[in-house]
C-alpha cells in the first residue's frame, strides 16, 4: 500500500543500505525480494511510523497497567485500613484487647504510608525492568537465542514446578497463619520452607546440570525441530546447526537452574516479610534486585544468553541477601513469631502434623501448576517440531 509496514535492503561494501522492490512469485502470489542480501546482517526493518506507533503503544499500555495496578493496590490498602478501624472501634466497646486485625504498623513499626510507597516502588520498578528486559533481549539479542530462551523456558518451568511445591504452600501458610494470629506453627513452616527449597532446589539443579551435558537431551529441548531445518535448507545463513544452538545455550540453562535454590528460600522470606505487613523493606529489596539485573546487562559486553543468565543469578544472590539481612535485623519481627535463634520448642507432635499438612498442600499446588503449565509448553515443542514450511 501507500504506507507499508516494512522496507526491504542491501547493504553495500561501504556500509550504506539501497531499498530493493518486491517481486510477486508466479504460482504461490507471495512478495519476495531478490534483490535484498540477509547475510550477514538484517536486510528489513519496519518502516518509522510503524516503529513510532508500535512504541507508544507499549508505552501507553505499560505504565497504564502499572498504574491501574498501583490504583488497585492503594483501594485495598483503604479497604483493608476501613475494616481495621471498624474492628478497633467493636474492640474498644467491648473492652477487649486489641485483635491482629487492629494492629496497623508491622512488628518494625515503619509508618503505613512509608510501608505503602515501599511497595508500590518495588512493585513499579520490577514491572518497568521487566519490560525493559524483554524489548532489550529481543532486539539484542539473534534469533537462535531468543528461541532458545522460549524452549529452555517451556522445559524448565514444569520442572520448577514440580520442585516448588513446598515454598507455594509454604508461603501462603505463614501469611495465613501471621493474619489469623496463630503464630505457633509459623517457625516450623519456616524451617521446612527453608530446609525443603534447599534441598530440592539443590536436587533439582544438580539433575539438571547432568541433562545439560547431554547433547541429543539438549538438542531436543533447547532446538526442537533445528535438526529437520537444518538439513532441509543446507547453506542458509539465518539457521545455525543444533549442535551450535546446544552450545550457546548450555551456559544460560546452567545459570538459570542454580538459581532455583536461592528462588526458594527467598519465596519463603518473602512470605514472612509480607505476612508481617513489611512492606517497605520488601518494596527496597525488589528494587535492589531488579536494578542488579538491570544493571549487570545493560553493562556487559556483548550482549548474550550466558550475560542474561548471569545478571538472573546475581539479582536472586542480592535478593535473597538482602531478604536475610531484613529478617536478621528485624528483631521485633523475630521476637512476635517466635524466630529468634535462642527459641525452642518442645511440641514435637504439632511440628510433625505442621510438616505433614503443609506437604500434603504443596503436592496439590504441584498438580494444579503442572496442569496450567501443561498446555504452553507442549505449544512451544509443537511448534519447534513443525519445522519451515
Amino acid at each position: 500500500g501507500s504506507r507499508p509496514l516494512y522496507w526491504d535492503f542491501r547493504t553495500l561494501p561501504n556500509g550504506s543500505t539501497v531499498e530493493v522492490d518486491p517481486v510477486r512469485h508466479s504460482e504461490t502470489g507471495l512478495c519476495y525480494y531478490p534483490g535484498a542480501q540477509c547475510s550477514p546482517g538484517p536486510c528489513c526493518e519496519w518502516t518509522a511510523w510503524v516503529g513510532e506507533g508500535l512504541s507508544n503503544s507499549s508505552n501507553v499500555v505499560t505504565y497504564a497497567e502499572v498504574g491501574f495496578f498501583a490504583l488497585c493496590l492503594l483501594g485495598v490498602l483503604r479497604w483493608v485500613e476501613l475494616l481495621r478501624r471498624a474492628a478497633e472501634t467493636t474492640d474498644l466497646s467491648l473492652g477487649r484487647r486489641p485483635s491482629a486485625l487492629t494492629e496497623r504498623r508491622p512488628p518494625s513499626g515503619t509508618p503505613q504510608r512509608l510501608n505503602t510507597w515501599g511497595a508500590i516502588s518495588g512493585i513499579v520498578v520490577s514491572v518497568y525492568v521487566a519490560v525493559r528486559m524483554a524489548q532489550e533481549t529481543q532486539e539484542q539479542l539473534p534469533v537462535q537465542s531468543r528461541n532458545a530462551i522460549v524452549a529452555i523456558g517451556a522445559f524448565l518451568e514444569p520442572v520448577k514446578d514440580v520442585f516448588q511445591f513446598l515454598e507455594d504452600t509454604t508461603t501462603v501458610k505463614i501469611t495465613h497463619a501471621m493474619g489469623s494470629g496463630n503464630y505457633g506453627p509459623i517457625r516450623t513452616i519456616t524451617r521446612v520452607g527453608i530446609l525443603g527449597g534447599l534441598a530440592t532446589g539443590g536436587l533439582a539443579a544438580i539433575l539438571m546440570t547432568g541433562m545439560a551435558y547431554s547433547s541429543d537431551a539438549m538438542e531436543a529441548v533447547v532446538a526442537p525441530g533445528s535438526a529437520v531445518d537444518f538439513e532441509r535448507f543446507p547453506g542458509c545463513s539465518m539457521l545455525e546447526a543444533p549442535v551450535g544452538i546446544v552450545a550457546i545455550a548450555r551456559t544460560y540453562w546452567l545459570l538459570k537452574v542454580w538459581t532455583w535454590p536461592l528462588q526458594f528460600c527467598s519465596m519463603v522470606l518473602t512470605g514472612l516479610l509480607l505476612g508481617a505487613r513489611e512492606l517497605f523493606v520488601f518494596g527496597i529489596t525488589q528494587v535492589v534486585a531488579s536494578l542488579t539485573y538491570f544493571c549487570i546487562w545493560e553493562s556487559g559486553e556483548p550482549a548474550s544468553l550466558e550475560l542474561l543468565g548471569r545478571a538472573s543469578l546475581w539479582s536472586q544472590v542480592v535478593f535473597l541477601a538482602a531478604c536475610v539481612i531484613a529478617v536478621l535485623a528485624d528483631v521485633p519481627l523475630r521476637q512476635k513469631f517466635g524466630l529468634m535463634l535462642s527459641h525452642s520448642t518442645c511440641d514435637y507432635e504439632m511440628d510433625a502434623a505442621v510438616q505433614r499438612r503443609a506437604l500434603k498442600d504443596g503436592l496439590l499446588a504441584m498438580c494444579l501448576d503442572l496442569s496450567l503449565q501443561a498446555s504452553v509448553t507442549m505449544g512451544v515443542y509443537v511448534a519447534g517440531y513443525q519445522g519451515l514450511d
